[in-house]
């Protein structure tokens, strides 16, 4: 019997969004109870972990990183489509790196985009993502109040 990593559970939210409401969604879940860095002129600032994870964890598929100086940067992809939900964060004011960025679509794990992400930032965007997409809130990993 082979065996590999466990796969995510079942997505609590409806038949999958697209991308655009997907980022629309993200766009007003983002805030500084999900990243530290978080900026009002700069919502998608400091997400990219707390995104991507999010993300698999909900969606699947697989979460990705390039390596921006020091730190890494982290976002998804679908079978063959890399998506970078908070790519906006490039060409905003307050931006830490200047777009464009090279990617490298190193594949990664969930716990390595966790690293210094609380799990009380991870609840709050999770709640707030499924809450915005229309999806049940009826998980306690879902309440961030928990």
């Amino acid at each position: 019997i082979l065996s590999g990593p466990a796969a995510p559970p079942p997505s609590p939210l409806p038949p999958p969004p697209d991308e655009t409401a997907i980022r629309r969604a993200l766009h007003g879940a983002w805030s500084r109870q999900t990243a530290a860095q978080w900026l009002p002129q700069n919502p998608a600032r400091g997400q990219c972990n707390v995104t991507a994870a999010v993300i698999f964890d909900l969606l699947g598929g697989q979460i990705l990183r390039t390596r921006l100086g020091d730190a890494w940067h982290y976002y998804n992809r679908f079978g063959d489509l890399r998506i970078d939900f908070t790519d906006s964060q490039f060409a905003a004011p307050g931006a830490l790196f200047a777009p464009p960025i090279a990617y490298d679509d190193e594949v990664t794990t969930r716990g390595a985009a966790m690293a210094g992400v609380a799990e009380r930032e991870h609840a709050t965007l999770r709640h707030a993502l499924i809450s915005a997409l229309g999806g049940p809130l009826d998980d306690p990993l879902d309440d961030p109040t928990a």
